[in-house]
């Protein structure tokens, strides 16, 4: 995958509680503020595609098509282990380069 976001500036949110609202709520400010935005939450509540959104947009079923098999095959090709959370996090890392994001949470 190399470095996706090297170029996009990230906003972490860490903590025991309410870090799902506070990202949200951090990504419509940066959104209504004109910047592209990415956002990547866990866990989702009713679709799996709610956990990567860019401007509020989730991840579209033809993206899920496209990148998870290219990612996937670049783990089974090196013989990379990898876990749920960690392609989901790799699925949002890719679609917030393909979006060309100006920041991501």
């Amino acid at each position: 995958l190399g470095r996706p976001l090297d170029n996009i500036p990230i906003i972490h949110v860490g903590g025991t509680n309410g870090k799902g609202s506070v990202c949200w709520k951090t990504a419509k400010c940066l959104q209504y503020s004109g910047l592209k935005t990415g956002l990547f939450t866990s866990p989702h509540i009713s679709s799996f595609r709610e956990r990567i959104q860019v401007n509020g947009d989730l991840l579209t079923d033809d993206d899920f098509t496209n990148l998870f098999p290219y990612i996937l095959n670049i783990c089974e090709n090196h013989n990379i282990p990898i876990t749920f959370f960690e392609i989901t996090t790799a699925l949002a890392m890719m679609k917030f380069k393909q979006d060309r994001c100006d920041v991501a949470v």
